[in-house]
């Protein structure tokens, strides 16, 4: 017979306790949606939160700090530079002062995160947007603006939830000189030696026009204008596909494209951004209708400083790699989103304004 093991009472009692006991309660930080402990500072505006048991990465919404210098060439639309290095040191210095705003210097910081409508979405690359939120409360985004360390990056619309002090910290940053808006900064000591800054002066327009187009449609979707969708939106795109169906009608899409592809049978594929892979819209134009898209210009919108936006008239249908296509060979069923910019470097096509697209509507 197996000899029975006393377990003393008060231990008993203390494994008790422990199994009782609550987790850390996280601490409170006004305007947060949530509350997450940062793991990693990798640069002035990519950070890691543990949210549960999982590592996320964040994209700072409206911001754009400058890169790091690493190894390997460097972007000329987004250079290496010397105060995006300056910019992670001041950001990690940042955060690790905070470690004891919330009462103990246990070496963990915690922030805020913040969504737009209280609804978390995330990027292409699966990251999730937000505003970060300091323990304090102020919010680290506008922070970044308003002492120079990133332009208002509102490439991708303005922002939902501070537009207006985005643009007030942009201006009282300009004015200071501060950051990026200093003329001395990434300046080579070396007189003669070559200079790495990025072309804000350039950039900003581009995405003011962006910024314009997407707001002008989601003023007409708050209209709840019939038939008009979201084709960077996957529940958006099968809504249209529903909405076609049953109407019997072509449907209105607005989004930008993330690549174009030449096929074997020289047709034409232009898909959209969005953020799951397998579920995007591709629209299609036959290789004899593709001359006479030429004036739209509708591979430089892909990538260059141009208006990207565009709005599509077409039947979806389902795709056999996922999400959805639509075929749109005629110059009618295709219009460029206002304001129709064009950066002082960028080609012009052969035949600009040969061609102009019918307004496309539900």
């Amino acid at each position: 017979m197996r000899s029975v093991q006393l377990v003393p009472l008060a231990l008993l009692s203390l494994v008790s306790w422990v199994a009782a006991s609550p987790p850390p309660q996280l601490p409170r930080i006004a305007g947060a949606a949530a509350v997450c402990p940062i793991t990693r500072v990798v640069d002035g505006d990519t950070l890691w939160v543990r949210r549960g048991e999982k590592e996320e990465k964040l994209r700072l919404l409206c911001v754009d700090t400058e890169e790091t210098i690493k190894k390997g060439p460097s972007d000329p639309s987004k250079p290496q530079t010397v105060f995006g290095d300056e910019t992670m040191h001041w950001a990690r210095a940042l955060f690790g002062g905070l470690d004891a705003a919330d009462g103990q210097a246990d070496g963990v910081t915690h922030i805020g995160l913040a969504f737009p409508g209280g609804l978390e979405k995330r990027d292409s690359f699966g990251r999730l947007l937000c505003h970060v939120l300091l323990p304090d409360g102020e919010d680290y985004n506008l922070r970044l603006v308003r002492e120079g360390w990133s332009p208002y990056f509102n490439k991708y619309g303005n922002s939902d939830l501070a537009h207006a002090a985005f643009v007030a910290a942009q201006r009282e940053a300009r004015e200071a000189k501060r950051g990026v808006w200093n003329p001395a900064t990434n300046r080579p000591a070396e007189t003669g030696a070559p200079t790495v800054q990025r072309a804000y002066d350039e950039l900003l327009p581009w995405w003011d026009a962006r910024a314009t187009a997407i707001g002008a449609f989601q003023a007409r979707v708050a209209q709840r204008e019939e038939g008009l969708f979201d084709a960077e939106d996957p529940a958006s795109i099968a809504a249209a596909q529903a909405w076609s169906e049953k109407h019997a009608r072509p449907a209105t899409l607005f989004g930008s494209f993330e690549a174009h592809h030449v096929e074997a049978d020289g047709s034409h594929t232009l898909v959209f951004r969005g953020p799951d892979k397998k579920l995007l819209l591709r629209a299609t134009v036959s290789a004899g209708a593709w001359a006479g898209l030429a004036a739209l210009d509708l591979e430089a919108r892909v990538s260059g400083k141009v208006q990207n936006y565009v709005y599509v008239r077409g039947q979806p249908q389902p795709h056999e790699r996922g999400g959805a296509a639509l075929r749109a060979d005629q110059p009618e069923q295709w219009q460029i989103a206002a304001p129709d910019y064009r950066a002082p470097d960028a080609a012009r096509p052969a035949t600009a304004g040969a061609l102009k697209p019918v307004p496309v509507g539900g």
